[in-house]
């Protein structure tokens, strides 16, 4: 062909799919997920709280009574820029640490999308600048004089869970409705298979676009596997402090 077409379709149609096959339950599951996930952790919040945790469901009675002064805290400004704070670290360290550099698999315009493996590396430098990333000064004479390296305040982690947990919630949210817009949007867009059924509810679950990137960064990928996984870490460690 001596005028290949500069702009392939990144969609092509492989087979023709007479019927929508739905996963996880459908667009009532994925309801179903989206509300459930967050009430089942406010709920275990609130089950086991600071006054009160109920071991047994015969006890579940007693939770309700301190009920009113824990929502007070549900939401907090403080929680919520220590969530993002979080999330812009776990960005930056994605950014600037060193990896494997791989392919990924190939798409169905044949292109493939690169990656730089390192997770593993960014757990042990979030670990390392939680436990370490504090210096300790004692006044001698007027003068400062360092101590040590010590850890930063992770019972703040614990102090304001809820705060956290809410924050969570809203940034998921918000994100998550960012990506579904702008994949209405964007021109040539490359689509998932499960994400582009019609049913708007079942799509935003699934995430309509294939890999939403912001030049050469992935954030379903990201958002995915770092900021989560290394984020329980984070969690044990500020419980046990």
């Amino acid at each position: 062909n001596p005028n290949p077409n500069p702009h392939p379709n990144p969609n092509p149609k492989t087979e023709p799919q007479p019927m929508v096959e739905y996963e996880f339950g459908g667009p009532a599951g994925a309801v179903g997920v989206m509300v459930g996930l967050p009430l089942v952790i406010y709920g275990l919040y609130f089950a086991c709280g600071a006054d009160t945790c109920a071991t047994e469901l015969g006890a579940l009675g007693r939770v309700t009574e301190g009920l009113t002064g824990d929502f007070g805290g549900l939401y907090s400004a403080y929680a919520m820029g220590l969530f993002m704070m979080w999330m812009a670290g776990q960005v930056v360290l994605e950014r600037i640490l060193p990896g494997e550099a791989a392919l990924g698999v190939e798409l169905k315009d044949k292109s493939r999308l690169s990656y730089v493996l390192s997770g593993h590396l960014q757990f042990w430098a979030t670990l390392a600048v939680l436990l370490f990333g504090a210096v300790e000064y004692a006044d001698a004479d007027g003068d400062l004089r360092f101590i040590k390296f010590t850890s930063l305040p992770l019972s703040l982690i614990y102090d304001h869970y809820l705060g956290l947990i809410t924050a969570s919630v809203i940034f998921s949210f918000g994100l998550s409705t960012y990506l579904y817009a702008t994949s209405l949007t964007k021109p040539m867009v490359k689509l998932a298979d499960g994400g582009q059924t019609g049913n708007v509810v079942y799509d935003f679950f699934i995430g309509r676009e294939l890999n939403p990137r912001i030049f050469d960064f992935d954030l379903k990928v990201f958002c995915e596997l770092r900021p989560g996984l290394i984020g329980w870490a984070g969690i044990n460690l500020g419980c046990a402090f």
